[in-house]
């Protein structure tokens, strides 16, 4: 799923929410047991 980092800085008077999300699954485990790691963070910066 998503992970949804709201951030609280202010910039003057105005509010930034940063939408991050990890993508390119990779498993560092076996099929048995997986260990699904991420390798990359993508963030999306919005101000309100």
């Amino acid at each position: 799923p998503p992970l949804l980092l709201s951030a609280d800085k202010k910039y003057g008077k105005i509010k930034a929410i940063m939408n991050c999300q990890y993508s390119t699954p990779i498993n560092l485990g076996t099929e048995e047991v997986p260990d699904w790691e991420y390798s990359e963070l993508t963030c999306e910066f919005s101000q309100l």
